[in-house]
C-alpha cells in the first residue's frame, strides 16, 4: 500500500472512530484583541467567548486628554452598527454599543469620530477579530 493511500485511510478512520470527533472539533479560543488606539480614538471589543465567537459589545472613546464635540460612528463586517448622539465628549467618557454579532476571526470592527460639520476627526480605528 502506498503512503498516500495509508494517510487517507488513517484520516477516515480517525474521523469515524468513537471518541475522535471531539478532537477534530476542538474549540478555537475566542479572545478579542486588547484596546486599540489611533491618534484620536480608542476601541475595545467584548466577546462572549465560545463557539461561535460573538462580539457582545463595542466600547469607543476619545483618547485620554482629548475632548471634542461630535458623534461616534460604529460599523462592522455587516455594515453600520450604531451612531452616538452628537454631543460634547470628554476624556475618559465611553460610548458602549451592544453588538451581538458572530465574528469570523478576521472581520473588521471600526469606529470613526465626526464633528458637527460632518468632518471626520482623525483616522478610522479598526480592529480585526
Amino acid at each position: 500500500m502506498r503512503s498516500s493511500t495509508l494517510c487517507v485511510l488513517v484520516a477516515v478512520a480517525a474521523a469515524t472512530l468513537p471518541g475522535t470527533a471531539a478532537a477534530a472539533t476542538a474549540r478555537i479560543p475566542c479572545t478579542p484583541p486588547g484596546p486599540h488606539t489611533t491618534d484620536t480614538t480608542s476601541l475595545t471589543l467584548v466577546s462572549a467567548g465560545g463557539s461561535p465567537c460573538t462580539v457582545l459589545r463595542l466600547i469607543a472613546g476619545l483618547n485620554l486628554g482629548s475632548e471634542a464635540q461630535g458623534h461616534f460612528h460604529v460599523f462592522g463586517p455587516n455594515g453600520e452598527i450604531a451612531t452616538s448622539a452628537d454631543k460634547f465628549w470628554s476624556s475618559g467618557e465611553q460610548y458602549r454599543v451592544e453588538v451581538g454579532q458572530v465574528t469570523g476571526g478576521s472581520h473588521l470592527w471600526c469606529v470613526d469620530f465626526w464633528t458637527p460639520a460632518n468632518s471626520k476627526h482623525g483616522e478610522t480605528n479598526c480592529v480585526g477579530f
